[in-house]
């Protein structure tokens, strides 16, 4: 159960860095 909460919670961290990296 933690595991799917982690991947899910990584892959949106990924997103929102690259928007930020993307918009800098």
């Amino acid at each position: 159960m933690w595991n799917v909460w982690g991947d899910s919670f990584g892959r949106y961290q990924h997103v929102i860095n690259c928007i930020i990296t993307s918009q800098y």
